[in-house]
């Protein structure tokens, strides 16, 4: 697989780190609840999610989640280490083969790549709240029960809801609205 110039190894395993990247160059500014700001300007960029089937994983973010694959055919075809999914313009979700695992030693002194997560969060509008709480319950996926003010990145949420993906991972999907 020829992915980047570096080789997929060498530019994958740095996405696949887990870790926020910046993206653009910021002035800095203000930052806290409603602000929209951060020092420096930072974003999340990536996550990188462990699953053992990329292609299932991608149609499960796809078909329940509703979020868009990415590389998908390419991913099929060979020719790039991984798919991901588009949560937003400016974040995606990297779908990694866990058997990629024990070849990525991005971090010095570290024997592998990355420990699992407790959960990623999604905040949504209200109604898109509501709609994937229906489509996860209709594909059968586990779905908590909802909770509500729970505190987050912006402020206390209005209503929260956690789930599994078919690897294990946990996400949470709130709204403020």
């Amino acid at each position: 697989m020829t992915e980047h110039a570096d080789g997929p190894d060498a530019s994958d395993a740095s996405r696949a780190t887990g870790g926020a990247r910046t993206s653009g160059a910021g002035t800095g500014g203000s930052h806290g609840p409603g602000s929209g700001g951060s020092p420096g300007g930072a974003r999340l960029d990536h996550v990188v999610l462990w699953v053992r089937d990329p292609v299932a994983s991608a149609e499960f973010y796809a078909t329940v989640v509703g979020l868009p694959p990415l590389r998908l055919a390419e991913f099929v075809d060979g020719t790039v280490s991984f798919p991901s999914v588009r949560l937003n313009d400016e974040t995606i979700f990297d779908l990694m083969p866990v058997d990629m695992a024990p070849r990525m030693t991005m971090v010095p002194g570290d024997p592998g790549a990355g420990h699992p997560v407790n959960h990623v969060c999604v905040a949504l509008p209200s109604a898109d709240f509501e709609a994937l709480r229906s489509r996860l319950q209709e594909h059968g996926a586990p779905v908590s029960e909802v909770s509500r003010n729970s505190f987050g990145a912006r402020g206390e949420a209005v209503r929260n809801f956690y789930f599994r993906d078919p690897d294990g991972n946990v996400l949470e999907a709130r709204h403020y609205d």
